[in-house]
This record gives C-alpha cells, sequence and structure tokens, in this order.
C-alpha cells in the first residue's frame, strides 16, 4: 500500500513539473534513492540468500543505467536552454516535447509507444534546427556552381555530386520543405556548396573526434537501445509477456543494459587521441542502429592498434590497461552482434 501511494505520488509530482528539467530532476532524484536502497540492501550481512543479492544487484544495474540516460538528456537539454543562440521558442518546443515523451513512456496508456514514436522523430527535427543555430553554414573558399544558392534539386542529383554524408556535413547548407521531413526528395540550397576537394577536407574535420568521444557514442546508443527496448516490453500486454516476442524484447533490453551499464574507462593515455570515423550507411531499425554502435567500438579498436604500432613507450600498467580495454571492446561488440531485435522496427 506504501508503494503504491508512493508511486502516486511521484506520478503526481511528475505531471505537475513546469519543465522537462524540473521532471527530469524528480526522475534523478527518485532513480538516486532507489540506487541507494539497493546498495544498502547489498551491504547487510544478513542477506536472506543468494538469489536475493542477485536481484538487487540487477535492479541497481538498471537504477545505474537510467540515471546515466537522465543525466544525459539533462545536460542536453540544460546546455540547449542556456545558449543564446538558440531561439527561445525552439527551447521552449524541445523542453515540452522532452517532457511529452518521458511522461508517455511512463503511462500505460495503449497508444503510447506509436505516439512517443512520432514525438522522438519532431524532437529530432527541432535538435537539427538546434545543430544549424549552433553551427550555421561554414565559410568556403570554394564554391561549386553546378548548385544555385535558393534553387531546389532533387536529394539524389546532391548526393551523387558528394556522397551520402553530405546531409551530416553541411546539414545547414540545405533547406528543406516545410511540409516534410528530411526524408524529401528536393532541397533548397541555403549557402554555396564547395568544390569536392574542399567538402573532402571539411568531412575529415567533421569527423575527427577524440577516441573517448568516439568511444562514447556507441555506448549511449547502447544505452538509448536498452531504454527503447525495456519500453517496449513494459508496453508489452501482460498477456503477451511470456510469449516467445515479449521474452525475445526483455532479453534483448537485458543485454543491451547490462552492456552499457559495463562500459569501460578510456585509458588515460588514449583519451586525447585524435580519430577519424566516417559512419557507414545504414537504416534507422533497431538492428542497424546497434550496426553503427558495434561498427564504432571497431573502428576505436583499429585506431588503438595503429596508435600502437610501433609501441609508444609506457608504463606498464598503462599497457595492460589498453590491452584490457581492447579486450572489452571487443567483446561488447559480440555481445552487440548476438542481440535479436524482435518484431516492431528491429
Amino acid at each position: 500500500m506504501a508503494k503504491k501511494r508512493r508511486q502516486q505520488n511521484l506520478d503526481e509530482k511528475l505531471r505537475d513539473s513546469k519543465t522537462a528539467i524540473e521532471l527530469l530532476d524528480i526522475l534523478i532524484e527518485e532513480t538516486m534513492g532507489g540506487i541507494e536502497y539497493c546498495q544498502s540492501q547489498l551491504k547487510k550481512r544478513d542477506a536472506a540468500s543468494k538469489a536475493v543479492q542477485s536481484t538487487f544487484e540487477e535492479i541497481l544495474q538498471r537504477h545505474e543505467s537510467e540515471l546515466r540516460t537522465l543525466q544525459r538528456r539533462r545536460r542536453r537539454l540544460q546546455e540547449i536552454q542556456e545558449n543564446k543562440k538558440i531561439p527561445a521558442k525552439l527551447k521552449k518546443q524541445i523542453s515540452a516535447l522532452e517532457r511529452d515523451i518521458i511522461l508517455l513512456g511512463r503511462s500505460s496508456w495503449s497508444g503510447g509507444s506509436s505516439t512517443i514514436r512520432n514525438r522522438k522523430r519532431d524532437l529530432a527535427d527541432l535538435l537539427e534546427q538546434v545543430e544549424i543555430c549552433l553551427n550555421p553554414p561554414k565559410r568556403l573558399k570554394t564554391v561549386n556552381d553546378k548548385f544555385k544558392v535558393g534553387e531546389s534539386y532533387s536529394r539524389q542529383s546532391v548526393t551523387r555530386s558528394y556522397d551520402s554524408l553530405i546531409w551530416q556535413v553541411l546539414r545547414a547548407h540545405f533547406e528543406f520543405p516545410s511540409t516534410t521531413r528530411s526524408g524529401s526528395s528536393k532541397v533548397v540550397i541555403a549557402a554555396a556548396l564547395p568544390a569536392k576537394e574542399e567538402y573532402a577536407a571539411v568531412k575529415e574535420m567533421h569527423f575527427t573526434k577524440t577516441l573517448e568521444t568516439l568511444v562514447n557514442d556507441a555506448y549511449e546508443i547502447v544505452a538509448e537501445l536498452a531504454e527503447e527496448m525495456e519500453e517496449a516490453f513494459e508496453n508489452t500486454p501482460e498477456s503477451l509477456q511470456d510469449s516467445d516476442i515479449g521474452q525475445a524484447r526483455e532479453e534483448a533490453a537485458s543485454q543491451l543494459e547490462s552492456i552499457s551499464a559495463d562500459a569501460p574507462e578510456v585509458p588515460d593515455s588514449l583519451q586525447e587521441y585524435k580519430v577519424i570515423h566516417f559512419p557507414s550507411k545504414s537504416g534507422k531499425s533497431r538492428a542497424d542502429r546497434a550496426g553503427v554502435a558495434a561498427g564504432i567500438l571497431r573502428a576505436a579498436i583499429g585506431a588503438v592498434r595503429q596508435h600502437l604500432d610501433p609501441p609508444p613507450k609506457l608504463p606498464r600498467s598503462e599497457r595492460k590497461s589498453i590491452d584490457e580495454f581492447l579486450v572489452q571492446l571487443e567483446r561488447d561488440i559480440d555481445e552487440i552482434e548476438s542481440v535479436e531485435f524482435p518484431g516492431m522496427y528491429g
């Protein structure tokens, strides 16, 4: 009864929150409370049994994974709200969408899953607008006269002249029809496009990251997939949760959660090492996104091995740390690729 009342109080506090950040703060506090409770239970010497301990360890792992996700979303929102380059209207829309997505994810409404997907697509569009505000069209040295500013062209003709990555590298140089999403077949040139030689240099710079950032990107994808699969299982009707598809969803969520919860620390000597990684062309299914995460980790392994040939002078402890880091990345790649995404968008 007390647990039910506590849940009702939490739901009331969430509904009464004015902004997404306030809502996230409530959930972060609640999740930290759950972590502290599990830790206190695990410290008790008179724990009932290994099974009980194992249960608390699993719950603790879920709470820790959820906390990282909540904190990541809060940091992103905070950075957007504090940035003066982003219009106030856009900030308000993003906050409202984030709040809707979180509340819908906690509801038992049967139509919540499809509505969440639509809200997430809307949010992705708004975040693209944020990216343009923060990274306006680059001042380029050359101009490709084939594409005139202000005129409309097919996406295919632009991709054929450059490559499929141009939509990420020079996103702010294009305008998409307001009646459709960025998947429209037509685009308007908003700023001059460069010659192919300059584009190649800009692309290389765009996809150069520190090894630490690159590895974090991969595990963030895994964490997002874990969250989505957990939502998918929770939204599976109770009568189907013990079915093959229900169990497969739960297993996928558990696997992904375990991988993201145990993400390795990048060794000190490698954290700022610069890596160029061009993402592979892929679809938007969950299996495709898992493949992207695995591909990023493979690129990280390749970059580290290249950096170590010939081996630089390093303390034995650091070299051991690097070897263990590479072993874990390889193990996690195998784990990610073994995850099965049943049914919906897998």
